[in-house]
Parts: C-alpha cells; sequence; structure tokens
C-alpha cells in the first residue's frame, strides 16, 4: 500500500491482536450472528466511523489503482456486515 491514510485505516481495522478473523468486519459480523461482545466492547460503531474513514479517502485522496480496489473491498466489507439482518 503507497497510502499512508489508507494503511492508518486498514491497521485499524485489522490489529495484530485481534481475536476474530476478518478484522473489524469479522467482529461485527461475528456480534450480530452470536449477540457476543468482542472483547467486550460492540465493533458496530467502530465499524461505522471506518467506514466514513474510507469513503474520504475514496473521494479525496490520490490512490493507486491498487489501494483504491483495496479500500474499496474494505468498504463493502464493512457496509454488508453492517446492514447484515440479525
Amino acid at each position: 500500500m503507497s497510502n499512508p491514510r489508507l494503511q492508518n485505516a486498514v491497521d485499524e481495522l485489522f490489529r495484530a491482536n485481534a481475536k476474530i478473523i476478518g478484522g473489524t468486519a469479522g467482529a461485527i459480523i461475528y456480534e450480530r450472528i452470536t449477540g457476543n461482545l468482542v472483547g467486550g466492547k460492540s465493533h458496530s460503531e467502530k465499524g461505522r466511523r471506518r467506514a466514513i474513514q474510507l469513503q474520504i479517502i475514496l473521494e479525496k485522496e490520490a490512490l493507486t489503482p491498487e489501494d483504491r480496489t483495496i479500500a474499496q473491498n474494505l468498504l463493502d466489507d464493512l457496509q454488508d456486515a453492517l446492514n447484515l439482518n440479525p
């Protein structure tokens, strides 16, 4: 990844100490399916904040085609996770 703001967003979405596969989107899906929080807190709000961050990055940052694809795929994953029916 060549864009530092996108790298920051990815680092926030996929923490080294994550307990669930799939980063924040995976944690949202797990919480919505099981009703159990991951790490004692809800990840939905974090997912909404990161989705906004990714939208801004896609709109305002100069991205390589590869970075644009990564950002869009991450945004799509978050939006899908947030819009799941419980």
